[in-house]
């Protein structure tokens, strides 16, 4: 290509890229107007402008990768994270009147204080997150990888998650997990999501041949309706979402009619979301085993069959509005939040530091230590404080606080800023660490997989920071063969 060819690809892509901003602009422009005029049912006005900046907010760092950083490579973990409160705060505002678990109500003015935590939280996470960028530490030695063998790897991989979807479905999963443990779960859900990841990447740089295209997109397909015939639609919408990062990544694009048949797939399977668990279920969570691989069209079909009748059965601007907010309902974490800060510390004294403690228990591997304790034990202490769950739930019902709530458990609005802050920071560090090429390709796979899996932080410390260690040296170990014959040891 020459120079002149070059010069106007670049401009090419800066003049898209500004149309892109000015039209996401005009259209949270346009979003507010909507709100104000339109005020959701018993919700402050303020606190739809406090709304609207949490989802400005939370969406900066992401559309900044998506119009620089995604060219060169990065993957966007820090920017999915931060994104998330758009969805688990922002948006959660324009859904009407907060109230805990649909029985107590929260006052707009603790909602308003709850947003205005939140920004301060998320500002606290960036200011971390820049402050991260002094600390350079390097791997213990490089990673580089070979292209092909991590290309076959991948395609291995995502046969086995394949196969492990199809093992849930006719129970020989918990065969297995009762011979190996989660072990074997680990091992193919984290090298199956990576391979997913990296494959959407290889081909959105033309680098699969048309038989490794016609492979990939089987397998995803498999994957996809493995994931519906289960009956949760996380199982069947997070591959999809991995795919379009991973392309995104390398600098693909994603069709607009994808983007668009994926929403309205989950806003239609929805509708008879509630119908398929309460016939194929039968009151076990995760469903009863299928005894042939032939039941599964049978159950998808049954599903699509729900959706259209209840559908047709309601008009077609309320069913659209109810499925919609019900979607987006699953996301909501305000109202827990808000719920902790009307009860905190007036009724329910700070922790001061108690579900920090032994923190680095959880971090160990489980398959390292058997006796490690279980991930979700603070997060039960704090759930049966707050009247979140009773205690005969305990181990069926899993209700937890996330990163920014738990800071304000412990230590209030001091909390908030500087745990979150240390946070941000060590999310830099870790970005930086294995985010940089000349250590190798290899450990990209370190922030690809905890995109898979850790790019949602609703948890406590020790459950989010607990299962952070495993997956990272389960993945380091899958691709080890890919790695090139050689490695350049850590200078002293």
């Amino acid at each position: 290509m020459n120079t002149s060819t070059s010069v106007s690809v670049t401009l090419r892509q800066k003049i898209l890229s500004r149309r892109n901003q000015n039209t996401f602009i005009v259209g949270l422009l346009m979003f507010f107007l909507f709100s104000l005029v339109y005020v959701p049912r018993g919700v402050a006005v303020q606190n739809i402008l406090l709304g609207g900046v949490v989802i400005f907010f939370a969406t900066m760092p992401l559309t900044r990768w998506l119009k620089y950083d995604r060219l060169t490579g990065t993957v966007p973990f820090f920017q999915l994270l931060f994104f998330t409160y758009a969805l688990t705060a922002g948006f959660a505002v324009f859904q009407g009147k907060v109230v805990f678990r649909g029985e107590i109500p929260v006052t707009q003015d603790t909602v308003t204080l709850t947003l205005l935590l939140i920004l301060l939280g998320m500002g606290s996470l960036l200011t971390g997150w820049r402050i991260g960028a002094i600390f350079h530490i390097r791997p213990p030695f490089s990673y580089h990888v070979d292209d092909g063998r991590l290309l076959r790897l991948m395609m291995i991989y995502l046969l086995l998650l394949t196969i492990l979807a199809l093992f849930q479905r006719i129970g020989i999963a918990g065969m297995l997990r009762g011979i190996f443990g989660n072990l074997f779960q680990y091992i193919m859900g984290s090298a199956g999501l990576v391979a997913i990841f990296g494959l959407a990447g290889y081909e959105a740089q033309n680098r699969l041949s048309a038989r490794q295209r016609r492979y990939f997109r089987i397998m995803m397909l498999s994957v996809i309706l493995l994931g519906i015939s289960s009956g949760w639609l996380y199982q069947a919408t997070l591959p999809l979402l991995i795919y379009c990062f991973g392309r995104l990544s390398r600098g693909g694009y994603i069709s607009r009619k994808l983007i668009i048949s994926l929403v309205v797939a989950v806003l239609f399977f929805q509708v008879g979301k509630n119908a398929f668990r309460e016939k194929f279920w039968a009151g076990k969570i995760g469903g009863v085993a299928i005894s042939s691989v032939a039941e599964i069209p049978s159950q998808i079909s049954y599903w699509i069959t729900e959706s259209v009748q209840k559908i047709g059965t309601e008009s077609e601007q309320k069913s659209i509005g109810k499925i919609a907010q019900k979607t987006m309902k699953r996301f909501d974490h305000l109202e827990w939040f808000s719920f902790v800060v009307s009860q905190t510390p007036d009724r329910i004294p700070y922790l001061e530091g108690y579900s920090y403690n032994d923190l680095y228990k959880y971090l160990i591997p489980r398959f390292l230590w058997s006796g490690k304790p279980i991930n979700l034990e603070k997060a039960n202490f704090i759930a049966l404080r707050y009247g979140w769950i009773y205690p005969w739930q305990v181990g069926r019902t899993a209700v937890t606080p996330g990163l920014m709530d738990e800071a304000y458990i412990n230590f209030g609005i001091i909390g908030v800023i500087f745990v979150m802050m240390i946070i941000g920071a060590f999310f830099r560090v870790l970005t930086t660490t294995f985010g940089n090429p000349k250590w190798g390709e290899g450990w990209r796979l370190v922030l690809i997989v905890l995109v898979c899996e850790k790019w949602l932080p609703i948890s406590t410390a020790a459950s989010y920071f607990g299962g952070f260690i495993q997956p990272i040296i389960i993945v380091l170990i899958m691709y080890w063969p890919a790695r090139k014959r050689y490695f350049t040891p850590r200078s002293r």
